[in-house]
């Protein structure tokens, strides 16, 4: 079981940064084990493959390609296409990602985007470029991220990350209203729960001065900030690892943190960008 006191004792992981707060990327491959790396290759292959001439570049993130005395739970790959894929040429590659997931017995996180999607004028474009920029390794094509500015630990970069978490968690509690399948609802739970506990670090980033993916070490910061929350972010930190939370317990957890994020959003952007 996953507590505070457990917690209390993990170190937190943040991405590094200069003394002006500039983010640096950590990953490197000389970071990527033998077995992660021959993984890779399976997984370039696939997307290389399928994709052919439409796969602009490919990329890694999370601690599969950071220094870390984690073993990654999962593969975190993405692929910049040139031109936008299709539903059915999205749903094939997914169907081979899976079969090579389930060969290699380890989970691969797979998303892709077009060129014409990484835009810095678009939420989801600039979140995708501050990804690039600051998490990521290019292991195929060109990387893109040579071309990209730099980010500072700021309220303006949180604003301009911030995602809206309550229409996701509404949608989700819909979702998981009609699932039948365990697995399907712990993967929707975990999907959602990761996603609400990051963007909510994002609302006290200015205060923790410096940012970080990893659910643990958000979740830590949260219940430091709010240590009135404690239980609610200790259920969600257990539901983003994927541990068993009953479907109805989930709905209602997610519509409690709703109602504390809608609140504390709301301070956070009275104090505007400064």
């Amino acid at each position: 079981m996953i507590n505070s006191e457990d917690l209390a004792h993990e170190r937190r992981l943040y991405l590094p940064q200069d003394e002006n707060g500039r983010i640096l990327n950590p990953t490197g491959i000389s970071h990527v084990s033998e077995e992660d790396k021959a993984a890779l290759g399976v997984i370039t292959g696939i997307y290389a493959g399928f994709l052919s001439g439409n796969l602009n570049s490919l990329y890694v993130r999370g601690t599969t390609v950071r220094e870390s005395n984690y073993r990654p739970l999962d593969i975190d790959t993405y692929a910049v296409t040139n031109t936008p894929l299709s539903k059915d040429d999205r749903a094939e590659l997914n169907k081979r990602l899976l079969v090579a997931s389930n060969a290699l017995d380890t989970r691969i996180d797979d998303s892709t985007t077009d060129l014409t999607s990484l835009s810095m004028a678009s939420r989801i474009g600039c979140y995708r470029c501050f990804e690039m920029k600051t998490q990521s390794l290019c292991i195929y094509g060109n990387d893109l991220s040579i071309g990209l500015p730099d980010f500072y630990i700021s309220r303006e970069l949180a604003h301009m990350l911030l995602d809206d978490i309550p229409f996701g968690t509404r949608k989700t509690i819909e979702r998981l209203s009609s699932v039948n399948s365990y697995v399907e609802a712990t993967n929707i739970i975990s999907k959602q729960m990761k996603r609400a506990i990051r963007g909510a670090h994002l609302l006290i980033l200015d205060r923790i001065g410096h940012f970080s993916r990893d659910v643990e070490t958000c979740a830590l910061d949260l219940m430091s900030e709010y240590p009135d929350q404690t239980v609610l972010f200790e259920t969600f930190l257990k539901g983003a690892v994927g541990l068993s939370i009953d479907t109805q317990d989930a709905s209602r957890l997610l519509q409690l943190f709703n109602a504390w994020y809608l609140g504390e959003y709301n301070v956070f952007l009275e104090k505007g960008y400064l």
